[in-house]
């Protein structure tokens, strides 16, 4: 039973990801009781399933049916703060079945792409950043060194860099042209010990150029950063 309960889970999983007709509803699934959600996903393709996303939570609220009077927590699967994957989410829920399985992959999918756009504060210069863990330090300052680990993506998510994946966090002078615009004027916006992300518009990024392979002309970049030390 295991091994058809999994391969229907396989099945339903190639179907769901790689046809794009699943799409989210942004009207309320289900009473909040006052509590902010940022984000809701519905379909008619998974009726009576509801997920709520809330930006700044830990957690996804996650309804497998109407029947359900509570809805089950899941770990929000968030670059900065989370590292978890889908996977390990679902391994710690057994009870989950393969349309669960199928729904969250949607749901996850398309929070992944409404948070690009969610909780941006936006400068008049056209660069928008969201703190996500509030540091307790200072601000960097310009022309003084400062220290930051990232990962760098497109639109679509695309990696390009990651500071990460090295171990290794960057250490920059501030505010003097060894980055990019939108880390001059965006970097000193978050305290040390800050973790949250930057918008930048190709005006303050690579422009109409791009950069090599990796970043096309005119693209928006984000930077899931964290403000690990400043002069």
């Amino acid at each position: 039973m295991k091994q058809i309960m999994h391969f229907t889970c396989l099945i339903l999983i190639g179907i769901f990801m790689n046809i794009n007709y699943i799409q989210a509803q942004t009207q309320p699934c289900r009473a909040t009781d006052g509590k902010k959600v940022d984000f809701y996903y519905n379909s008619p393709t998974f009726p009576g399933m509801c997920a709520q996303f809330v930006l700044n939570s830990a957690t996804c609220d996650f309804y497998p049916s109407e029947k359900a009077k509570q809805p089950m927590a899941l770990p929000v699967l968030d670059k900065v703060v989370n590292s978890e994957t889908l996977a390990d989410v679902i391994k710690k829920h057994p009870k989950l079945t393969a349309m669960d399985v199928a729904f969250l992959l949607a749901a996850y999918e398309q929070w992944n792409k409404a948070k690009l756009d969610i909780g941006f504060t936006i400068l008049p210069s056209g660069l928008g950043y969201k703190v996500i863990v509030e540091g307790t330090g200072k601000l960097p300052e310009k022309n003084k060194k400062v220290k930051v680990h990232y990962k760098g993506y497109l639109t679509d998510g695309t990696k390009f860099d990651s500071s990460y994946d090295r171990n290794d966090p960057i250490e920059i002078t501030l505010g003097v042209g060894q980055v990019i615009k939108g880390w001059d004027d965006g970097i000193g916006l978050f305290k040390v010990g800050s973790k949250g992300v930057l918008k930048i518009p190709a005006e303050l990024g690579y422009g109409s150029r791009g950069a090599g392979g990796a970043i096309p002309p005119n693209a928006t970049l984000f930077f899931d950063i964290e403000v690990v030390s400043a002069e």
